[in-house]
């Protein structure tokens, strides 16, 4: 099988290859092992998963974000680097393959631009044309030639995408208004950032979150873009996406329905890179209290709340 009949068998919802020298490398020490960086090539993958609309809409008091209503897409690319590793090792044995996704050596999102699948919208979000902006980014680091991708049916994209419109939709409605004239987001004041923030809230913090109406994330830029819109093709994500769906409509159910997860299950949604005290914290901004309160301050570290913010970009 070539690894373009894998990678559509898989889900990938649109690919291409550019080399390594065209990447913004920002972590090199992920490539251990991997020859230099100029006899590398990548595969930028475009991953389509759920709208808010296709998972049933949103609510306003409390939601969590579209992309942590679903399993953990680090996952869905750690089993695909399983099934790409034991693919060219079959045909092409002794040959450097990595797959990464968030936690990235690379810019992903300039990666996949220079790779023609998409631009870079005014809320910073990586949109593709036809997907629209609820994507994850990955890629493939391979010691692959150029031309034994091309063998492999990895295109190199030449065609320019349509880009961002600049209609200033998504600056009007961000809640923190964080979103400048010069497209720049202001990340540590976006209510995605401030949902996954540790520790204690400001009042002003808090008050943002509920003005969101959100809980875990934030989807508002990218509900009121016009590339999200009706006229999209036909999306379609990978079956892996469909299992495991977080279906409450309130804060309260959905709140329920979290805290019922045993641990190993909690460890499946995206969510779980943050204890469960943080995602706590975070409902009670919507519960019917009088008083809110957080016992104690920041939770203690461990492996998975050392990991960088900026890895968890996606929400």
């Amino acid at each position: 099988m070539k690894l373009c009949e894998l990678l559509e068998n898989e889900g990938v919802f649109s690919f291409s290859r550019i080399p390594m020298s065209k990447c913004r490398v920002t972590k090199e020490r992920l490539l251990g092992g991997a020859p230099s960086i100029s006899m590398l090539n990548a595969v930028i993958l475009c991953v389509i998963y759920p709208t808010p609309r296709e998972l049933g809409g949103r609510t306003h008091d409390g939601d969590i974000a579209a992309f942590s209503k679903i399993r953990d897409y680090h996952a869905y690319f750690a089993s695909l680097e399983k099934k790409i590793k034991r693919e060219l090792e079959a045909r092409r044995p002794g040959r450097y393959v990595r797959v990464f996704s968030d936690h990235s050596p690379i810019d992903e999102r300039r990666a996949a631009v220079e790779a023609g699948l998409g631009v870079i919208g005014e809320n910073g979000l990586f949109i593709s044309e036809s997907g629209g902006s609820y994507v994850f980014l990955g890629e493939i680091v391979t010691s692959l030639s150029d031309s034994e991708l091309s063998d492999e049916g990895i295109p190199r994209l030449e065609k320019k995408p349509r880009g961002c419109v600049k209609c200033g939709r998504c600056r009007a409605a961000c809640p923190a208004g964080c979103i400048g004239e010069d497209g720049e987001s202001k990340k540590t004041t976006c209510v995605s950032a401030l949902t996954q923030k540790k520790g204690e809230l400001s009042k002003e913090e808090r008050e943002r979150i509920i003005k969101s109406g959100f809980a875990w994330g934030c989807d508002i830029c990218a509900e009121v873009c016009p590339m999200n819109g009706a006229g999209q093709k036909k999306r379609v994500y990978p079956a892996y996406f469909d299992k495991g769906r977080i279906l409450g409509r309130s804060a309260a159910e959905i709140m329920s329905e979290i805290s019922k997860m045993d641990e190993s299950t909690y460890a499946t949604y995206p969510f779980s890179w943050r204890k469960r005290e943080v995602l706590e914290r975070n409902f009670m901004l919507f519960a019917d209290l009088a008083v809110y309160d957080i016992q104690g301050s920041e939770t203690k570290n461990d492996d998975k709340d050392d990991k960088d913010d900026e890895d968890n970009k996606n929400g």
